[in-house]
C-alpha cells in the first residue's frame, strides 16, 4: 500500500497530554506500537530522508519504507510504502533485511537501494509507542502519542494527517490554541529523534 502523508506533529508536555486524553475516543481501541528501524550502523539511510520500519500493532505485522518530501508548511510530508508481513518474516529479515525490502513496493525498494545495500542494514533502535484517537478538530485525524526513548525518557505527540497547505496548519495550531493547549510545532519523525537520542548515549 502506498499512501502521502501530509501531518502537524505538535511536542506536548506531559500535562497537556493528560489534558488530551479526555477526548480520546472511549470505543477505539489503544495501538500499542514496537517499532524496530533498520539502518546502517551511522544512520546513512536516516541522513538521507529514507527510514526503513517494522512495526508490530497490536499483534499486526507491517514493514514500511518513508521517503521523505519537502514541504512548503510547518507539516511533514512523506511518501509511506507498507506491506503486512507475518511474523515469521520479521525474525528472517532481522537476520537479512533483503527479505523485508523485496515485500516493499517497488518505489520503497528503489529509494533503499539508491543508498544501500539492504543486506548489510541491521537495527539500529527500537521505541514503543502508545497512540490513541482523538476526537478533536473536525475533519482531521488527530493521533496521540506516548513514546518510550533510550534511557526510559517519554515524549508526548500530537498528530494531526490531512494538512494540505500552511493555511490549514495555520487553522489547526490557532484552534488547539484557542482551546488552551500549549505545545511547540516539530518536524522531526520519531526515528530521527531516535538517533538525536543515541548519539547522546554514545558521545
Amino acid at each position: 500500500m502506498s499512501k502521502k502523508e501530509q501531518e502537524l506533529k505538535l511536542l506536548l508536555t506531559k500535562e497537556t497530554y493528560d489534558k488530551l486524553l479526555a477526548h480520546a475516543e472511549a470505543e477505539a481501541p489503544v495501538l500499542r506500537q514496537t517499532n524496530y528501524y533498520f539502518d546502517m550502523p551511522d544512520f546513512h539511510m536516516g541522513k538521507n530522508g529514507v527510514m526503513l520500519r517494522v512495526r508490530e500493532e497490536n499483534s499486526r505485522w507491517i514493514v514500511c519504507a518513508k521517503i521523505k518530501q519537502k514541504s512548503e508548511s510547518a507539516a511533514v510530508s512523506s511518501i509511506e510504502l507498507e506491506q503486512e508481513i507475518p511474523p515469521d518474516v520479521f525474525k528472517a529479515g532481522r537476520q537479512d533485511p533483503e527479505i523485508l525490502v523485496k515485500l516493499l513496493p517497488e518505489e520503497g525498494q528503489a529509494a533503499i537501494r539508491r543508498l544501500v545495500n539492504p543486506s548489510d542494514l541491521v537495527i539500529r533502535g527500537t521505541l514503543r509507542n502508545e497512540r490513541r484517537k482523538l476526537q478533536l478538530i473536525e475533519g482531521y485525524t488527530c493521533e496521540l502519542d506516548r513514546t518510550l526513548l533510550p534511557e526510559n525518557k517519554e515524549q508526548y505527540e500530537l498528530e494531526i494527517e490531512g494538512m494540505e497547505n500552511e493555511a490549514a496548519c495555520r487553522h489547526v495550531i490557532e484552534t488547539l490554541s484557542s482551546m488552551g493547549y500549549s505545545f511547540s510545532v516539530n518536524q522531526k519523525s520519531k526515528y530521527q529523534r531516535l538517533q538525536e537520542a543515541m548519539g547522546r548515549l554514545n558521545s
